[in-house]
Order: structure tokens, then C-alpha cells, then sequence
């Protein structure tokens, strides 16, 4: 770096004090976007963990590090929008300029995810392998050997890699990592200074903000905090008593052209912002100009449609998108600050949108949070009930956690033999999703129908350790059959601190287990009739049994035969212009619909009301066997073993 790039006097008086001793453990950055804050803490710092003439030139080890931004010294931590100038330092690269500046810009963000500092976070070893994969790319690249015509192909892997990369980094610095740094800063170094950058510190919560007032008040031997902000009014106080603050200046247009000119190689551009923003997705301005449209809906009464507005703002990625999109909301309000009604108006929507943002870029905000932003209550809402938006942010949640548990299991599980067998699984494009999930939601359990009948766990259960056989319950408006585990999860756990490898253990009440076995069953018609409303047939989940019969009746073929079932009742139901209930309360219509399901349609195969395993759909005797009644002392599950005359 060079002192003209920075054009900031504060930056001198930086040098000054450190050349006179008079440099404190901890000082605070700040001054507006785009002044050189962070650049000028990362310079500071290289000054500071020299071992050599503290020189530009410098060649000590610490120095020679320090020019790719690997310097051991320097931890580097805090929220930032990495990937504009990764972008832009790629695009120099692509025109031929030196691959130095887009290296460190990619440090930039790499650097906040040191080993160091995430050792103590649980799930950091995901971060592990896109690393890796940078790194690799970055050492091709910087090779003399390297393949000149693959650079582009190799920067555009470098950027994807980013881009994950970034979509995990915090928006508010968690404790753990103040902690790590804390340990790190109290091993002794051999003679140079260890440096800990904080950018944008004043986004800190409140523990990661004690935990550093707690370091700040009896700070390390030889190590130094370098905080920045653009909002120091937002800093607690109580740390800023503890820094000295230096403070620098918007920068002329002049300055900044050469700035743009020097670090980025454009010429077109007047201010580094400028520059940087022509590689977004979407302007600035275009973004604004969604939030106009989209506040004078809000205006006029109408619910504009999430979905079109994350989706023309390009998902907000990167985030800063969604502070133009809030500012461009902010602008919509000004016109309302005409009147003393109007001003309160005004004011109550600068603090949402306040709230708005704190949310998304401070707080980690939960999905009931969410939820009660939307409407009040909505998070108590059954998922059936909710709007569109809201069950969007129920499921967006869910996906998460279901990418999240998957990647413990694969590489994060304590059980090597785990982490293997669960490597077998892949996402799939075959659903055709962005996230390459299904579209809906497997849910295992449903709302249970009061109906007619409610299958219970006697009607469907074998005795334990016996060999399944023929169910007592045999209705006689029987639809199908079926059998399987009443898997039943456990819902207590308790510790065992004597077992260490495995201390937690699944707790089941009475019978309640994971693979108590059903007989094979019967489901009858009249548990998709419910007991009061008429013109409604139950299917999938929603059916009378109860939650021991459900947690057997789940299976995807179950569901099949379910919707089967409840699609000829309801046939028979418009045939004969009755409603449900009056059919399944008719033998002579019931014996119509068990007779159609056995039967198929349009070429398809009839259902097993009966489970023969010894009889095909094609079989001659397939419909007279599965109408045929049960005898009461059948246990055989063969059809050739029952008397001729069934």
C-alpha cells in the first residue's frame, strides 16, 4: 500500500503514534463507506506484526505473508460484503492485470473463517472443504506454470466457492469467536504483535459486545484491537472509553478516480461505490425503485407478492441489495412528513423499516419472530392455516435444518461408520427446484380425522415377539390392507453421565417403541367418512386412526390405496347422488365400491383388500378370494392353504 492511495490524514497519525510508541492496545476506525477503514486496519496491522523496517518493502516473514493477507499475526473477524470486490478484482485479472489484488480480496473473506477462530463453534468443519478448494485454485493461479487459457474457468470456481462461503458468514460476530480470538491473543508470540481487526464492530450483540469489554479491560501483553465502523454512534460506550478513535473523511471524487484507477484499473467510474456496483446483480436504483412500487401497493390496500419482489431483486444477494430495498421504502415515506399526523406516520415507518433491518442484519431472528412480524399469533397458527408468506418462512426454515442435519450426518457425526453410509445420499435436479429439494414437505404425521371409525392400536397390533398374522378387526366394508412397524419416536430422553461416547438415551413409555409390529391389517371405509360433516372424505393422513395406528400408516403405498379408496367412495357417493355416510352405512353400496377397487380401472390392477401373498392381480380367483370373507380361524397368510370352497 501506499500512503497516497488512502488520502486520509488520520491513517498518518496512526503511523506517527506507532513510530513514537505512543500507538494504544485498542483503537476504533470510523468514517463513511468506501474511506479505506479496513484497508487502513489491515496496513496497521501488517506495521504492527513486522519484524523487519516496518517498510513497504519489507521483506520479513511476517510482511511477505501479509501481502497475499495469510500473515499468522492477524486475525481478521466482523460482517462484510465480500464478494463485490472479489468480482471486480476478477474482472482486472480477466483484462490482464497482476492476480495479487483478486488473491487478497479473496482473503478478505477467507481470512474470517481462521481455524482459530471457529475451533469452538459447532458445524465450523463445513467451512473446511470450500477453503480448500479456493486455496487450490489460488496457488494455480499465482503458478508461472499455469495454463493461461483455464484462467477464467479457474476464477469462475474461485468465485462460486465465495459465494457459498459468504452465504454463511454471521451478521452479528458470535461469542464463541470472541472467544476463540481472546485464547489465541494470550499465547505469547515471538516478538512481533499480534493484531485482532474487528470490522464493523458496532453490529455486535450484546454477548459477543461483554465478552470483548471483558478483553478490552485487561487486554493480552502485545496484542492489538483494531475496531472500524461507519456508525460509531451505535457503539456501546463503555467500549468506546476503552479506544482511541481515529477518524476518517469522505474522500473527494478526484481521490476516488484515483483510487478506481489504481487498485480496480477503470476509468469510467468517479467513486470506489460506483465501480463496485456495476458488478450487482441489480442497481441500486432498480432496487429503490421495486421498493417504490412496492410500498405504493402497501399504500393503496393491496398485499404485493413476496415471492416477485425477492425474486426481482435478485434474491437480495448480495445482502446489501436488501439496505438499497429498505432505503428505497425510506425515501417512499418523506412525502407523508407534510402534517403532524403525517410525521407519525412517517416515523412509525422509519422505525419498522429500522426494525426491519436490525432483524435481517444484527439479530439471528427466529422463524416465530418472523412470523409475528407478518401477523400477530401467526407463529401459533397450524401450517394448514397460515398464508402463503407464512408458511414460505415455516418451510424455508425447514429446508435448513434438513441441508444442515444432512451435512452432520455426512461429515460432522462422531461415527466414522455413519459418515460413510450417509455419503450415499445426494440432492437430485430431478424435482427441478433451485434448491434442489422437493417442492412440498414430507409430513410424517397429519390431522386425524374424527370419523366413523377410528382404527386403534388393538385392531392393528401383534402380540410382542409373535409372528404377524391375520388382524381381529375384519370389517366388513374392509378397502385394503396393509402392515408395517408402529414406529413410535420416543418423546423423552434422559443423560447418562456415567456413559460418556453416547450419554444421551431415548426414553420409551410402556409398549411405545420403534418396531412393534402390526398384523396384517384392515382399513375400513368408514374411517374416511367423518362423523358430522357431510360432503368431506378424509385421505392421505387425515383418516380415523389414532396416533399408535398412524405412526404404522404412513408409508407412501399406504397413502396410495388411501387416496384409491376415498376416490371410488366418493364415485359411488355422486353415482347413487347419496352422501358419503349413507354409502358405507349400505352393505349392497359397499359391497359396489370393495367391488370396483378389486377390480381396477382403465387397465390398471385391483387393490388386495385381502393380503394373499400367494395371489396376482391377473389371477382368475383374485376378485373371489379378496371378497370372499375372512374365516374367523384363518392364520395362514397363504391363499393355496385355505379350503377350496375360498
Amino acid at each position: 500500500m501506499t500512503d497516497t492511495v488512502f488520502y486520509q490524514h488520520s491513517f498518518e497519525l496512526m503511523k506517527s503514534d506507532i513510530e513514537n510508541g505512543k500507538f494504544p492496545g485498542a483503537v476504533l476506525i470510523s468514517g463513511p463507506e468506501f474511506s479505506g477503514k479496513f484497508t487502513a486496519a489491515l496496513e496497521i496491522a501488517r506495521i504492527l506484526s513486522c519484524v523487519g523496517d516496518r517498510s513497504e518493502s519489507c521483506s520479513c516473514e511476517f510482511c511477505r505473508q501479509h501481502r497475499t493477507l495469510s500473515n499468522m499475526n492477524v486475525l481478521v473477524a466482523g460482517p462484510r460484503d465480500c464478494m463485490l470486490e472479489i468480482i471486480a478484482a476478477k474482472d482486472a485479472l480477466l483484462r490482464g492485470y497482476p492476480s495479487l489484488a483478486f488473491v487478497r480480496a479473496v482473503h478478505k473473506l477467507t481470512s474470517r473463517f481462521n481455524q482459530i477462530l471457529w475451533e469452538e463453534v459447532a458445524g465450523s468443519s463445513k467451512f473446511s472443504p470450500l477453503i480448500e478448494s479456493i486455496e487450490d485454485s489460488l496457488a494455480l493461479l499465482s503458478s508461472p506454470a499455469f495454463d493461461q487459457s483455464k484462467i477464467e474457468k479457474a476464477c469462475d470456481s474461485v468465485v462460486k466457492d465465495c459465494q457459498k462461503l459468504e452465504s454463511s458468514l454471521y451478521n452479528s460476530i458470535p461469542i464463541d469467536l470472541i472467544r476463540g480470538a481472546s485464547a489465541w491473543l494470550r499465547i505469547r508470540s515471538s516478538g512481533a504483535k499480534k493484531v485482532f481487526v474487528i470490522e464493523n464492530a458496532d453490529r455486535m450483540m450484546d454477548a459477543p459486545r461483554n465478552a470483548l469489554l471483558k478483553i478490552l479491560e485487561e487486554p493480552p501483553l502485545d496484542a492489538v484491537f483494531i475496531l472500524t465502523t461507519s456508525k460509531r454512534g451505535a457503539m456501546m460506550q463503555t467500549i468506546l472509553s476503552r479506544v482511541r478513535t481515529y477518524s476518517f473523511a469522505e474522500r473527494s471524487g478526484e481521490q476516488q478516480r484515483e483510487i478506481v484507477s489504481s487498485v480496480f484499473h477503470q476509468e469510467k467510474f468517479s467513486t470506489v461505490a460506483d465501480c463496485l456496483y456495476s458488478f450487482l446483480p441489480k442497481t441500486p436504483t432498480e432496487v429503490k425503485s421495486v421498493a417504490l412500487k412496492y410500498y405504493d401497493a402497501v399504500r393503496s390496500g393491496q398485499i404485493p407478492s413476496v415471492d416477485s419482489v425477492v425474486k426481482s431483486c435478485a434474491s437480495f444477494e448480495p445482502r446489501m441489495l436488501f439496505k438499497s430495498f429498505l432505503s428505497g421504502i425510506v425515501e417512499s415515506c418523506v412525502d407523508f412528513s407534510k402534517s403532524s399526523a403525517d410525521a407519525e406516520l412517517a416515523r412509525r415507518n422509519l422505525l419498522s423499516v429500522q426494525l426491519c433491518y436490525d432483524n435481517v442484519a444484527i439479530y439471528n431472528q427466529s422463524v416465530a419472530a418472523a412470523l409475528e412480524r407478518l401477523e400477530p399469533g401467526a407463529s401459533r397458527k397450524n401450517v394448514v392455516d397460515m398464508t402463503p408468506a407464512q408458511r414460505k418462512i415455516v418451510l424455508d426454515d425447514a429446508k435448513a435444518h434438513t441441508l444442515g442435519y444432512l451435512y452432520f450426518l455426512q461429515h460432522d457425526h462422531p461415527k466414522a461408520e455413519t459418515r460413510a453410509r450417509m455419503r450415499r445420499f445426494a440432492l437430485t435436479d430431478e424435482f427441478g427446484t433451485a434448491d434442489r429439494l422437493p417442492p412440498k414437505p414430507y409430513v410424517r404425521e397429519g390431522l386425524r380425522l374424527a370419523a366413523l371409525y377410528v382404527l386403534r392400536e388393538q385392531d392393528v397390533r401383534a402380540p410382542d415377539g409373535a409372528e404377524p398374522g391375520w388382524a381381529p378387526f375384519r370389517p366388513d366394508d374392509a378397502a385394503f390392507s396393509f402392515q408395517f412397524h408402529i414406529d413410535f419416536h420416543p418423546t423423552r430422553r434422559f443423560f447418562d453421565v456415567k456413559d460418556k461416547p453416547d450419554a444421551w438415551h431415548a426414553r420409551h413409555c410402556g409398549t411405545r417403541g420403534w418396531n412393534g409390529q402390526t398384523h396384517r391389517a384392515f382399513f375400513p371405509l368408514r374411517a374416511l367418512v367423518p362423523e358430522k360433516v357431510d360432503g368431506l372424505l378424509g385421505a392421505g393422513r387425515n383418516v380415523g386412526v389414532s396416533s399408535i395406528v398412524q405412526a404404522a400408516f404412513r408409508l407412501h403405498g399406504q397413502m396410495l390405496l388411501c387416496g384409491q379408496a376415498a376416490g371410488t367412495l366418493a364415485t359411488q357417493a355422486l353415482a347413487e347422488d347419496r352422501a358419503p355416510r349413507a354409502i358405507v352405512g349400505d352393505p349392497c353400496s359397499v359391497r359396489a365400491v370393495r367391488r370396483a377397487l378389486v377390480r381396477g380401472a382403465a387397465g390398471h390392477p385391483g387393490v388386495a383388500i385381502v393380503a394373499w401373498q400367494d395371489l396376482t392381480p391377473d389371477d382368475p380367483r383374485f376378485e373371489a378370494a379378496n371378497l370372499a370373507p375372512l374365516p374367523p380361524d384363518a392364520t395362514s397368510l397363504f391363499y393355496a392353504d385355505l379350503p377350496r370352497q375360498h
